[in-house]
């Protein structure tokens, strides 16, 4: 009887005993302990070395508002450390933070030009291993450098320096204008055969900074132009950028105010390099090619009128279809059908007849199988980059994945024939049928 209590006692002094070992607490760390990185920049430095841009969050309370004058936790400056290796840099990072540099709520990634041209790679296997680095993190590529982008992002609205990088990747779901890409993406494309990738491309917006810098300085009699930062009452005014060509790559659209930094545009990989860069109308074209976007909108030049434009809302019917026929040369066939709706038409013609809405449709759908035709040989044939990838439509003609992997896609690439059938089939005119005609 007493050899029974005995274990009974002894089961439940283990039972205790595993329970308190089980729920201690000594290695914990507090929020007031933690630095939150929410951005981390890449750039190429000398003798091999890499410089790390981080962006530190400081919490607020949000029950006190930020009133003028006041600062936010967008108002601290990037902290940029140079190291042989992002491990290091991480590590040197609390040399100078007076709490724990932590990546668990790291946000966006984003590469510089000169080391996104170099190759990624090396960078990149640390971003992997590291526990916390989630593969949902957004990958960027700068224009310039990563610090300056950094450092002159400024957001006009989002108020959660959290929620900056999952706020702007809703913005290019969206509209198209970039696409959307994660670490995940990355690193699997890196690794898959025949494949590449695009990357969202920023860079700081030339004339934004210009005329920030004109309107510091004081007026000498004169009305300054925004754009040019000239004076108008000078006899030789300097244009402004983008006047003679709209430009829509990122850090050449034509704007002043807002965020300093522009979202716009794709950096090509070809493997881990960065081979070319796309505006923001090539990555809608792209989006709609891939059948990541379902809608966007369009501006196409009305020739057949007085050479002005036609405003138009796509409408994707159901995912474009590929035809390749392996050879040489390999003979790619794009079917991309899709609807517009009107939304604009400048010139004020009237299409709403048969025979007027068919001559909308012919040189609107021609028009588009151009742009997107161009935009596929600049990519598979000039960059050698099947970013869309259109090697996953050859898969099913090879018994074996060895067999799809050992085929010279690249090589046959360069000299691929590729046809683009947009079938685009104007529907709706807006809620205005005929045009405004003046008395």
């Amino acid at each position: 009887m007493w050899k029974n209590k005995i274990k009974r006692g002894l089961a439940v002094f283990w039972m205790c005993a595993a329970s308190l070992s089980m729920s201690g607490c000594y290695d914990r760390q507090e929020l007031e302990q933690q630095a939150f990185i929410t951005t981390l920049g890449l750039d190429k430095a000398p003798d091999g070395m890499v410089d790390c841009t981080f962006r530190v969050a400081v919490p607020k309370n949000p029950s006190s508002a930020s009133g003028p004058g006041q600062e936010d936790d967008r108002s601290n400056g990037p902290i940029t450390i140079r190291a042989r290796s992002v491990n290091e840099a991480m590590l040197i990072a609390n040399t100078s933070l007076e709490r724990n540099a932590t990546f668990s709520h790291l946000g966006t990634i984003i590469f510089g030009k000169t080391l996104a041209q170099n190759g990624i790679l090396p960078y990149l296997q640390p971003l992997l291993r590291f526990r916390e680095f989630r593969q949902t993190v957004t990958v960027v590529v700068s224009k310039s450098t990563a610090r300056d982008v950094i450092q002159n992002f400024k957001p006009m609205l989002e108020q959660s320096a959290g929620r900056i990088g999952d706020s702007v990747a809703g913005v290019g779901r969206r509209t198209g204008l970039f696409p959307v890409t994660y670490l995940h993406d990355l690193s699997s494309a890196i690794q898959s055969p025949h494949e590449d990738i695009l990357t969202p491309l920023y860079g700081v917006n030339k004339i934004t900074e210009k005329s920030d810098a004109s309107s510091s300085q004081e007026s000498n009699g004169g009305e300054k132009d925004s754009f040019s930062g000239t004076n108008k009452s000078q006899e030789k005014l300097t244009p402004p950028l983008g006047k003679k060509k709209m430009s829509f790559a990122a850090g050449e659209i034509a704007r002043t105010g807002g965020n300093p930094v522009d979202f716009a545009g794709a950096a090509v990989f070809r493997g881990d390099k960065v081979v070319d860069f796309l505006d923001a109308r090539q990555a809608i074209l792209y989006q709609l090619l891939h059948g990541g976007l379902r809608n966007a909108k369009f501006d196409f030049t009305d020739k057949s009128g007085k050479f002005q434009d036609i405003g138009i809302t796509l409408h994707t019917e159901r995912p474009p279809s590929y035809h390749i026929k392996l050879g040489n040369p390999v003979f790619i066939r794009v079917s991309l059908p899709m609807d517009a709706d009107v939304i604009n038409i400048q010139s004020g013609r009237n299409y709403l007849s048969y025979s007027g809405q068919r001559h909308l449709e012919s040189f609107l759908d021609k028009q588009l199988d151009t742009e997107c035709q161009s935009l596929l040989e600049r990519l598979l044939i000039r960059d050698g980059s099947d970013c869309i990838p259109v090697s996953r439509y050859i898969r099913p003609q090879f018994l074996t994945d060895q067999a799809f992997n050992q085929y010279p896609w690249e090589k046959n690439l360069r000299h691929a024939r590729i046809q683009v059938d947009s079938q685009l089939h104007v529907r709706r005119f807006g809620i205005q049928m005929e045009p405004v005609e003046n008395r």
